[in-house]
């Protein structure tokens, strides 16, 4: 990356690239929509690295300057962003842009500007096939990757893979290689979902799930009877999960520790996409026996400890009576336990 960097500087004429200029890197990326959290976080690793570099001495001597700016998830935001950090910041790249349609959405301005576009998080056939001399992809196409993956679901055994895909770039891009994957395994899909980008149906998501389950009648009339989608800010997520209580709760976020560590009441939580509730079920080893019906906000899944019988032990010495004797006596007394209260009392003299 260092090495690149300089190569570009190198290439670039102009008074903004004096000696000891910095060397400014424009960065769109979405900082407050689906994508805030590892955007954030990967931004602030490049940023730890770049003041590094600075601290012994930049590149060539001159230091690293990341400008960054927030599209929002929004390809139309991603253009903008970019455009003005070419025209106002001058800068030498853009890097660390995340989504594939974003990506695919600034593959004219690189061309028309020749910026060069760093590390972007995507992976369409269209970032890579034709080859762009300003585009330096970080991973392959999500194509591929979808398609070794159903592969290698079939080659464990799985015979009954349904396929669910967020109708952008990136999702129209991964259906063709899981698609072709299945085909490969002699097999086809139980369900095939379509989602619109930004605009989850997660109704319509169940619904054909439900058609394909041996089980579909009975999930149905629970999902009728007792299901309902819940839509909140990710800000109040932990305090709604709190709420509910629930037996089970599946993180299917960004950052799902993070957000675990703000709930306290669930029988069992489970981090991230590839951790479905069955896991839990079957193989990770948690207790399936869990507390239901809100109990979670009081009580704990199935362990030893509730196959251990308990005793109490309290003693108290003077000091210690002396310290507790009186906020006994006044608890004893509101609770209208004169006995109680008279036990403690004599004790303390009165």
């Amino acid at each position: 990356m260092l090495r690149m960097l300089a190569a570009i500087a190198s290439a670039t004429a102009g008074a903004a690239l004096a000696a000891g200029a910095p060397l400014v890197i424009g960065q769109t990326a979405d900082f407050s929509g689906p994508q805030a959290a590892a955007v954030k976080e990967t931004t602030a690793a490049a940023r730890a690295y770049f003041d590094r570099v600075n601290k012994a001495g930049g590149v060539n001597g001159r230091p690293i300057v990341l400008e960054s700016m927030d599209d929002g998830f929004d390809p139309k935001r991603t253009v903008e962003n970019a455009r003005a950090l070419i025209a106002g910041k001058q800068v030498l790249a853009l890097m660390l842009s995340r989504g594939t349609a974003n990506a695919e959405a600034l593959i004219p301005v690189t061309q028309e500007s020749r910026i060069a576009v760093l590390a972007p998080v995507g992976g369409s056939e269209l970032m890579h096939r034709p080859a762009n001399h300003y585009l330096f992809n970080l991973r392959p196409p999500h194509k591929y990757e979808a398609e070794k993956a159903v592969q290698q679901l079939a080659a464990q055994g799985l015979q009954h893979i349904a396929v669910a895909y967020v109708d952008d770039a990136m999702g129209n891009d991964a259906v063709k290689g899981a698609l072709a994957g299945l085909k490969a395994a002699g097999l086809e899909p139980v369900a095939l979902a379509k989602i619109p980008r930004g605009e989850p149906r997660v109704e319509a998501a169940v619904e054909a799930q439900l058609a394909h389950l041996a089980t579909g009648a009975d999930a149905a009339a629970s999902w009728r009877d007792h299901g309902a989608v819940v839509i909140a800010p990710m800000a109040e997520a932990a305090r709604l999960v709190d709420l509910i209580a629930p037996e089970h709760v599946e993180l299917a976020v960004e950052d799902p520790e993070a957000l675990s560590r703000r709930i306290r009441h669930a029988g069992a939580i489970f981090l991230g996409r590839l951790t479905p509730e069955a896991v839990g079920d079957y193989v990770a080893g948690s207790n399936h026996v869990l507390p239901t019906s809100r109990a979670a906000r009081f009580s704990s899944g199935l362990s030893l400890y509730d196959f251990l019988k308990r005793t109490s032990l309290v003693k108290c010495d003077e000091a210690a009576f002396a310290a507790l004797g009186p906020a006994t006596v006044a608890l004893a007394e509101a609770e209208g336990l004169p006995a109680h209260a008279r036990s403690a009392a004599i004790r303390l003299g009165q």
